[in-house]
C-alpha cells in the first residue's frame, strides 16, 4: 500500500504537467510558402521572444526586416544572429520605445526617411508587470501595448496605404476574453483607484483595447487593401513574465519553461495572419491557432470602439481622417 501511494505521490505531479504540456503546446503550423524578396517588414519588440521568431522566419523568406526595438544593444545581438541564420543581410535594427510618444513619432520621421515602402506591420511588443508611469503620464501596460502601436500604426499608414496589399498585425491574447475585463476611459491609468491594479488585469484591458482599435481600424481601411488583423499567439516561453516579482513570478516562468510553446510555435499564428492567401475576406478579424476565432460581446463593441478611438486620438494629439493621421 505504501509502495503505491509512494508512486501516486512521485507520478500524479509529472502526468499533471506532461497533459499540461501537450494541452498548451499544440500547435497549428503556417503551411504558407510565399516569397517576400523586395518587401519590407516593421516587427516590434523583435530583439527576442516571439517577435525575433517571426523576424528570422521573414528574413528567410527574403524580407527586409527592420527589428524596432528599445534595447540597442539585444537588439544588435538579434540582429546578428538573424543575418547568420537567414543567410541574408537585410535584417536591420532601429530604435523604437513605445512607453513613449516621443520616441514613437522619432522612429515614424526616421523610419519615412530611410525606407520607400511597408508591407507589413507586425505589432508584437508588449508588457506585463508591476504598475508604472510613463514619461507621458500613462500606465506601462496600457502605453507599450496599446497606446504607442495605435499611435505608431496611424503615423505609418501612408506607407502601408502606397504598398499595398499589405498588412497590420496586431498581437493580442487571450486575457481580454473574460466578460469582467472592460475599459475604463475615465480612469484607464489606474490613477483614482490604483488598488485596483493587477499586473493580469491590467494587461487584459490592454489587450482588449488592442482587439477594438484592430476592429475599427479595419473600418477605417476599408476599401485601401491594407489588413488589419489581431491574433493570440497561445502560451509562450519568452520574456512577458519578467517583470512579475516574487515567489509568484518564479512559478510562472517555471511552469512556462516546462510547459509553454516554443517561440518558433508562438510565431505561427502571426506569421498564418502575415502571409496567408484570403485573409482579405477577414479584415480586422481575431485569428487564433491558424483559425478564425469568434470574440465576445464585449470585444465587438462598436460604440466603445469608436471612444476608445476618439480618446487615443485626444492623447496622442492626432487626428486620423481617410487613412491618414495628421497632428491635431
Amino acid at each position: 500500500m505504501w509502495h503505491w501511494l509512494f508512486l501516486t505521490v512521485i507520478f500524479s505531479p509529472l502526468l499533471v504537467l506532461f497533459v499540461l504540456r501537450f494541452y498548451l503546446r499544440k500547435t497549428r503550423w503556417c503551411t504558407s510558402k510565399r516569397r517576400l524578396d523586395g518587401r519590407t517588414a516593421v516587427i516590434t519588440g523583435s530583439s527576442g521572444g516571439t517577435g525575433k521568431a517571426i523576424a528570422l522566419d521573414l528574413a528567410k523568406r527574403g524580407c527586409k526586416v527592420i527589428l524596432a526595438c528599445r534595447n540597442p544593444i539585444k537588439a544588435q545581438a538579434a540582429v546578428n544572429e538573424i543575418r547568420k541564420l537567414s543567410s541574408s543581410s537585410n535584417v536591420h535594427f532601429m530604435k523604437l520605445d513605445l512607453a513613449s510618444l516621443r520616441s514613437v513619432r522619432y522612429f515614424v520621421k526616421e523610419f519615412e526617411s530611410l525606407e520607400d515602402r511597408l508591407d507589413l506591420l507586425i505589432n508584437n511588443a508588449g508588457y506585463l508587470g508591476p504598475r508604472s508611469i510613463t514619461e507621458d503620464g500613462f500606465e506601462r501596460s496600457l502605453a507599450v501595448n496599446y497606446l504607442g502601436h495605435f499611435l505608431l500604426t496611424n503615423l505609418l499608414l501612408p506607407k502601408l496605404k502606397a504598398s499595398a496589399p499589405s498588412r497590420i498585425i496586431n498581437v493580442s491574447s487571450d486575457a481580454f476574453l473574460k466578460n469582467s475585463c472592460t475599459l475604463d476611459l475615465e480612469d484607464p491609468h489606474y490613477e483614482k483607484n490604483p488598488e485596483r491594479y493587477t499586473y493580469y488585469g491590467a494587461y487584459g484591458r490592454s489587450k482588449l483595447a488592442v482587439m477594438l482599435f484592430t476592429a475599427e481600424l479595419a473600418k477605417t481601411l476599408d476599401g485601401t487593401r491594407v489588413i488589419p488583423l489581431s491574433v493570440h499567439t497561445g502560451p509562450v516561453k519568452s520574456d512577458l513574465l519578467r517583470s512579475w516579482p516574487g515567489f509568484g513570478g518564479f512559478l510562472l516562468r517555471l511552469v512556462a519553461f516546462l510547459c509553454f510553446r516554443s517561440t518558433t510555435e508562438g510565431a505561427q499564428t502571426p506569421l498564418h495572419a502575415a502571409l496567408s492567401d484570403g485573409m482579405d475576406d477577414f479584415t480586422g478579424c481575431f485569428i487564433v491557432d491558424c483559425q478564425v476565432h469568434e470574440l465576445p460581446a464585449h470585444a465587438k463593441d462598436k460604440q466603445m470602439a469608436q471612444k476608445l478611438w476618439a480618446w487615443s486620438e485626444a492623447v496622442c494629439d492626432i487626428k486620423v481622417e481617410n487613412g491618414t493621421a495628421t497632428y491635431a
